[in-house]
């Protein structure tokens, strides 16, 4: 096989980059963390959009893999693509953990504004036929003159 070292030499290119945007993502998770227990809007939104722009090139860098070893199958079963896997569910557990804060925080919030509308406890989250969340508007006064 002629091409077999240039398919390895671009498996090890791509393996190296994903290994690479990897850690940026579990340091931009760590950043995304930090917002939440900060309550940081500002660096939060800056770890979200960092987060996507790394979750699409990982995207992209799993495509090339793929297409790689569909040209040429690897010849030995790599370590280096074992560790991705594993920190990339390492990545996942994180996120899972701070989509759990967030979702903790938005139900502080929702019952907070329940509150302000004089319903006690925020009604139930429903979702409308466009798939958006909607919660019923209670017409309630907070103040009289």
């Amino acid at each position: 096989m002629p091409l077999a070292p240039e398919f390895d030499d671009a498996r090890r290119a791509v393996y190296a980059e994903m290994a690479s945007s990897v850690d940026a993502l579990r340091g931009t998770l760590d950043a995304e963390r930090e917002a939440l227990d900060q309550l940081d809007p500002v660096a939060l939104d800056a770890a979200t959009s960092a987060k996507a722009r790394l979750l699409l090139r990982l995207e992209a860098l799993e495509a090339e893999r793929r297409q790689l070893d569909d040209f040429a199958a690897p010849r030995e079963s790599s370590g280096t693509w074992q560790r991705i896997r594993s920190q990339l569910e390492d990545c996942r557990r994180m996120n899972e953990t701070n989509g759990s804060i967030v979702e903790h925080q938005l139900r502080g919030v929702r019952r907070a504004l329940g509150i302000l509308r004089g319903a006690g406890e925020a009604p139930p989250l429903l979702y409308g036929p466009g798939g958006h969340a909607d919660a019923p508007v209670l017409p309630h006064s907070l103040s009289k003159a």
